[in-house]
Formats: C-alpha cells, sequence, structure tokens
C-alpha cells in the first residue's frame, strides 16, 4: 500500500468515525474490548484484590458457623498411677496402678451470645461488600488505562500515516524542483531548500515511529502482551454519555463502585460497633455430654455419665477493655463517614473535570477541523498556483506544512476528545457496562 493511501485510511479511521455507534468487535481486528478483556485476566493487582475477594467469602462463611451446634470428640489411654483417699480406704498398700481409658461426647448449642454472631455475620458481609466493590473500582480504572493506551497506539500510527504521507509529498516536489533546475526553470538553492524540508520530514517521521514504539511497550505493560493485528477504532453508543452534567453525579453517587466502597466501609464500623457489645450480655449455651471411662482413679471398672446442662457465662469486670472496645468502635463510625465524604469529594472533581476536557475538546476538534479544510483548501490553490508560476517554492512548502501540522492537531484533538469520554464514563463507574464487559 502506498504511504499516502495507508496515511488515508489511518488518519482516516481515527479522525472520521463520530463518537457514536457501539462498541463493536471485528474478528479481524484487535478490538478495545479485546484488550480490555485481556488486562482484566492478566492484570496482578485485580488478581490481589480477587483473591482479598475469595478471603472475605471464606470469612462470611466462618462467621455463620455461630448459629450451629459445635461437636468435639476426645479420647485418651495410658498408665495411671493412683494414690488417693479412695485407693487407701480400699486397703490397698501404696499406689494403683492400672491402664486409665475414657472417652467424651459434647454437643454444645450457643442459645443467646450478646448479638455477637449477628454482628460478625454483618461485619463480614460488610466485608465482601467492600471487596467486591472495589474489585468493580479496580477493573474501571484499568479499563480506562488501557482505554488510554490504546488509542495512543491508533494516534501514533495517524501521526506516523501522515509524516509518511508529507514524506511522499515532499519526495514528489523534489523530483519536480529537479526536473525544472535541470530545464534552467529553477536553481540549485531550490533544489537545498527542498532537502531541508524533506531531512526534516523524515526526522519527525522517526521521532513519530519512536512513539509508536513507546506506545506498544505501554500496551504491552498493561495488557501483558504485545498488540496484534490491525487496531479497530472504538465507538460509543450514543446515550452512552448523559445529556448533563447533573444526570452524571446522580449516577456517580447512585452507583460508583468507589463510594460503594465507602458505604460498606461504614456498615462494617457499625457490625463492629454493635458486635463490641457482645461483653455487655450472658453467654448462654446448652450442651449436652456424655462421658466412658474404664478403670479410673485407681478404682477399676466402668464409669459412664450423661449430662444436658443450660450453661451461663456472664463477665462481671473486665478492667475497663470492653467501654473502650465500644468507644473506639463509634469512633471507627466516624471516621469511616468522614472518609466517605472525602471519597465522594474527590470522585464528585474528577467527574467535574472530566465533564470540562471532554467538552472543551468537542468544541476544540470542531476549530481543528475548520482549520484542516482551510488549510488544505490553500495548499490545494497553492498547488495550482505553483504549477503556473504564480507561488514561490516556500509558499508550496509552507502550505504542505500547515497542512501537516493541521492535521496533527485534528489527530491529538480527536484522541483528547475519546480519552476525555472514557474518563467520564469512569468517573460514573459506568465505563465497563458500556463496553458490555461484565467483571468478575
Amino acid at each position: 500500500m502506498l504511504p499516502i493511501a495507508r496515511a488515508a485510511m489511518v488518519v482516516g479511521l481515527f479522525i472520521g468515525i463520530a463518537l457514536v455507534g457501539a462498541f463493536a468487535s471485528n474478528s479481524q481486528a484487535l478490538s478495545l474490548d479485546d484488550a480490555v478483556k485481556q488486562a482484566l485476566k492478566n492484570n496482578p493487582e485485580l488478581l490481589v484484590e480477587t483473591s482479598s475477594q475469595e478471603a472475605q467469602v471464606e470469612a462470611l462463611n466462618r462467621a455463620h458457623a455461630g448459629y450451629y451446634p459445635r461437636i468435639d470428640v476426645q479420647a485418651a489411654v495410658g498408665p495411671e498411677s493412683s494414690d488417693n483417699p479412695t485407693t487407701r480406704a480400699l486397703g490397698t498398700p501404696g499406689t494403683v496402678d492400672l491402664t486409665r481409658r475414657e472417652a467424651a461426647l459434647t454437643i454444645q448449642q450457643n442459645l443467646f451470645d450478646g448479638f455477637a454472631t449477628e454482628a460478625e455475620v454483618a461485619l463480614r458481609t460488610a466485608q465482601l461488600d467492600w471487596a467486591t466493590n472495589r474489585i468493580q473500582g479496580t477493573a474501571e480504572n484499568i479499563a480506562l488505562r488501557t482505554a488510554r493506551v490504546y488509542l495512543n497506539l491508533l494516534r501514533t500510527d495517524a501521526l506516523v500515516s501522515l509524516s509518511l504521507d508529507l514524506e511522499s509529498t515532499h519526495l514528489r516536489i523534489q523530483q519536480q524542483v529537479r526536473q525544472r533546475s535541470q530545464s534552467g526553470v529553477m536553481g540549485t538553492a531550490d533544489l537545498d531548500q527542498v532537502a531541508a524540508r524533506l531531512a526534516l520530514v523524515q526526522a519527525n517521521l522517526i521521532a513519530d515511529r519512536r512513539l509508536r514504539q513507546d506506545a506498544a511497550i505501554n500496551y504491552e505493560r498493561l495488557v501483558g502482551e504485545p498488540p496484534g493485528g490491525d487496531l479497530q477504532v472504538p465507538q460509543l453508543k450514543a446515550d452512552a454519555l448523559p445529556a448533563t452534567l447533573e444526570q452524571a453525579l446522580e449516577i456517580t453517587r447512585r452507583s460508583h463502585p468507589t463510594l460503594a466502597s465507602a458505604n460498606a466501609s461504614i456498615s462494617a464500623s457499625r457490625a463492629e460497633y454493635h458486635g463490641a457489645a457482645q461483653p455487655y450480655y450472658p453467654r448462654i449455651d446448652l450442651v449436652l455430654q456424655g462421658t466412658w471411662g474404664k478403670d479410673l482413679d485407681g478404682l477399676e471398672g466402668l464409669n459412664r455419665d450423661t449430662s444436658l446442662l443450660l450453661r451461663l457465662n456472664y463477665n462481671l469486670f473486665n478492667g475497663g477493655a470492653d467501654i473502650a472496645r465500644r468507644n473506639q468502635a463509634a469512633a471507627q463510625i466516624g471516621e469511616a463517614t468522614h472518609a466517605r465524604s472525602r471519597v465522594e469529594r474527590q470522585i464528585v472533581e474528577n467527574l467535574r473535570l472530566a465533564w470540562t476536557l471532554h467538552q472543551t475538546a468537542d468544541a476544540r476538534l470542531a476549530a481543528l477541523r475548520q482549520s484542516v479544510a482551510a488549510s488544505s483548501r490553500t495548499r490545494d490553490a497553492y498547488g495550482q498556483q505553483f504549477g503556473v508560476g504564480k507561488r514561490s517554492l516556500l509558499d508550496l512548502l509552507d502550505s504542505e506544512n500547515e497542512v501537516y501540522q493541521a492535521r496533527r492537531a485534528e489527530v491529538n484533538g480527536v484522541f483528547e476528545q475519546r480519552v476525555a469520554a472514557f474518563e467520564v464514563l469512569e468517573g460514573m463507574g459506568k465505563l465497563l457496562p458500556a463496553m458490555e464487559i461484565t467483571y468478575p
């Protein structure tokens, strides 16, 4: 494919597609969806969060165990020497040596523990909710970072293509000037001028290729593998972004995973506060116990005992530790509440900034496209006038450079606009749903 055709294809893809449509996939192209899924699969940070969530699931299962009975079995066997009033009363001289055997089965069911089990279950449920929402928040952030590096690959591809296009144009102009120089119409100074401009274009092309290499490295570092295949320009549904900032803020406050994590932290602190009241209540257990023994305490024969007891334990004084623990838990509720307010302020601020950036990028892109159109018309007119000798070589080269700079600014403007759109979605906690990606 010729450089000019390749430039038109890449730049046209990156610039010409408006921010509408659905996130689509193409079996012949590497879509952003695929890149995000791969990044979520390989990201160590997310794997750590997932392991933490799994630990919280087991912690909740452990808390539920408090509702069930506890069953213990004990058994023992071994030699025993006994010298006690009972053996001496039997007239046995010295000690009695027997092989002691014993076993016990105890079934204990808690009837009341001062609401400690309920508080523990509530605590572990809140912590699991916190971990789950934290995973969602981390996944949203990874999706945004992946979108940035993916779009940056598209941007650098477009910049390389623009530089190749400009190089091809300068080579064509150089050939025209060489022919005119050979016919005596133009001099060697004109050839030197074109050569100087061409060398600068080629230097910029080298720099753009380096930017493309850096973009590929950043992509591989985040996604876990190098980019492969053709890149597909991501598109958003027309209704992906809300119509107003107020609607975006309402969605954020209602469903942002980081805010949900902060709410879960408050719930966990409240559960700890309720659990700290457990020492103020007695503990009541129903205990069924059966024991079996043989040759115990120097007396030959079997011993069997069975009991069903209602057992009460009540601590009357603990040095003030229980009061201190409850006060500590109350303070932690305040800490979690203030932390939630801080998180909300930060999220709202980030969303406002992203929204403003997106609105600005939209307006700026419209102006940049007007600049491209105007400079392209000027370039075309100068090219025709240069052909009939009404424009100088310098005018022609300058007009080509103006078009080139305008198109580069347009490419960067499209990149900023698209990234800003993704940042707005991530700021609402709705980036993955907009991409129709479910995690985990």
